[in-house]
């Protein structure tokens, strides 16, 4: 399903994207801006029944678990990446949480920083503490910083992890949300358990609603029930009130399990094909079901998926590791009676194997099939996090590629849209674009082709910004061809470096390119990129195999994202 562009910002952090949103809703992180807390009117009510609260003990025991977090970051302009970037500051919470003997302090993605400034305070201290980021995990919106303060580690008191929640649990939520400076704790119950969309990232990962009013500034605070963390916030829904959302446990010790070891941390995996539901008593005999049986169609599997020459079109989805797959693509487990089957995946890591069964041609075999990729590392247009935007001129005309960033914070055309779910053929694959266009003598005539899709420089077929640099010092010819998917040409003259140098310095643009093309490029385990260009990179070998009695053998590929 195609993302939907989105009309906000994540508070001090580039605006994001939600994916299963329709644009009449509005989707929100939880951080507050700075600026915004000191003008706003928040009226404040005590609950009307504090029993749930007390039970989990001294209500002055918080204050050492969880703390206020100050940021100040930069915010980059996509739509002019050779500006410098500007400050701004945003605030939400955090807690300290042991896991398997070590404490960890954490809070949203969205709330961290790696580029800024980082400060905590806890709610029955005056003294803020320098923090840093040593993990940000945008796809499930969490985040673990470190603080190296002797005092701020002896006042510290790390809550315990609770199990995984139920329906109608109650709890209660501890941050500090816009309308004061202390900690402020409100209680409710579980409302629903599913699989939603993280706003952040648009990824699809376990969440719960709750009842308990959750402002902007409670980002990356706790929900506590039976005195143990039982989810963090993280976001909420402008379309009602009550909608408040948490993360629940599975997904925080999911983090916490892979950050044990943080340089090999992987993250989620995610499982990249397309399928249709099965509802239609004909379509399910069609394809050999039995009356009662359920399952789902494989509509299609991208050429960089985990799955690809393992699942076929037409292949009927039985079970997942033993789950069996409802007609809707929903799985029934212990919390859950009806849960989309995205959760089986993501409770992997990557280097493990699912099982599925299927159906195919009347015959029922089973498959293994490796998770190697992340969430979305194999889609063309990505979104960056902190990163200063990437830019290359030719003469006059800059060239960038295609980000989430810069569709969601420009007014770009409605036609580079169509690219924001396109999947990858090959690692490294972008969509490099004509960003922008200097007016100058030799460019005159050509500003209309700003936005444009570039296909060829110097007759050389072009799949990311790094080909495009090669093409363009490479050539020796008297000009530059760039020719685009629309059909244009635009020829433009050779310049030498110092006549290059005098048209940038009118405009007051100092370097030709951005300074992450000036040096070898850094990729993160869990891409198809970090396997295909790094020979340090490695993960187990394992070939997919049929259960059956011709027993066939399958050649892995790469990565996940299940939609309808």
């Amino acid at each position: 399903m195609p993302k939907t562009k989105k009309n906000h910002k994540r508070n001090g952090q580039p605006p994001i994207f939600s994916s299963d949103v329709s644009s009449d809703e509005e989707v929100f992180v939880l951080s507050d801006i700075e600026n915004e807390s000191e003008s706003s009117e928040l009226e404040l009510s005590p609950s009307e029944d504090n029993s749930d609260i007390h039970n989990h003990g001294d209500i002055d025991n918080y204050s050492k678990s969880v703390f206020k977090v100050m940021v100040k970051t930069k915010d980059y302009d996509y739509d002019n990446p050779w500006h410098p970037p500007i400050q701004n500051s945003h605030s939400g919470s955090g807690f300290a949480v042991s896991y398997l003997g070590q404490t960890f302090l954490v809070t949203n993605a969205h709330v961290a920083s790696k580029i800024g400034r980082m400060e905590v305070r806890l709610s029955d201290d005056s003294e803020e503490y320098k923090a840093e980021a040593l993990l940000i995990e945008n796809d499930c919106d969490l985040a673990i910083i470190k603080v190296d303060s002797p005092e701020f580690t002896a006042q510290i008191k790390a809550l315990e992890l609770g199990d995984m929640l139920k329906m109608q649990q109650k709890l209660t939520v501890h941050g500090f949300p816009i309308g004061g400076e202390e900690l402020c704790i409100t209680e409710g119950k579980v409302s629903r358990i599913e699989v939603g969309t993280y706003v952040q990232a648009g990824t699809n990962l376990l969440q719960a609603q709750v009842s308990a009013e959750i402002n902007p500034g409670n980002s990356g605070g706790p929900a506590i029930s039976g005195g143990k963390v039982v989810g963090v916030a993280f976001q909420g829904d402008s379309r009602g009130d009550g909608l408040g959302f948490i993360i629940p446990t599975p997904i925080i010790e999911h983090l916490l399990k892979e950050a044990l070891d943080l340089k090999n941390y992987k993250g989620f995996p995610d499982l990249n094909f397309k399928y249709q539901i099965l509802k239609n008593d004909n379509l399910r005999a069609h394809f050999g079901l039995a009356e009662k049986e359920a399952g789902i169609r494989v509509k299609s599997v991208p050429k960089l998926s985990a799955a690809r020459n393992i699942l076929k079109p037409n292949d009927i989805i039985l079970a997942i590791d033993g789950h069996k797959v409802k007609n809707d693509g929903t799985i029934e487990t212990d919390f859950n009676k009806r849960l989309n089957l995205d959760y089986l995946i993501s409770s992997h890591f990557i280097g493990d194997a699912v099982k599925i069964d299927l159906l195919r041609n009347n015959e029922r075999i089973s498959v293994d099939i490796l998770l190697q990729n992340r969430f979305q590392t194999t889609k063309k247009v990505q979104h960056r996090y902190e990163e200063a935007p990437t830019y290359f001129f030719i003469s006059g005309i800059a060239l960038c590629p295609l980000t989430d960033n810069l569709l969601e914070d420009s007014n770009v055309g409605e036609n580079l849209f169509k690219y924001a779910a396109k999947e990858k053929r090959k690692p490294g694959q972008e969509v490099v674009i004509i960003k922008s266009i200097l007016a100058c003598d030799h460019n005159q005539g050509y500003e209309h082709h700003e936005e444009e899709v570039v296909k060829r420089i110097n007759g050389k077929r072009i799949s990311n910004m790094r080909e495009a640099i090669e093409a363009t010092e490479s050539h020796t010819g008297k000009n530059h061809l760039i020719e685009t998917y629309n059909g244009h040409v635009i020829a433009v003259p050779n310049l030498s470096q110092h006549a290059h140098k005098r048209i940038l310095k009118d405009f007051d643009i100092r370097q030709d390119r951005s300074k992450d093309l000036k040096k070898d490029p850094v990729y993160k385990p869990g891409c198809p990129e970090a396997r295909s260009f790094l020979p340090s990179f490695s993960l187990s070998k394992a070939k997919a195999h049929v259960v059956d009695e011709k027993s066939e053998s399958h050649h892995l590929s790469l990565k996940k994202r299940m939609r309808a």
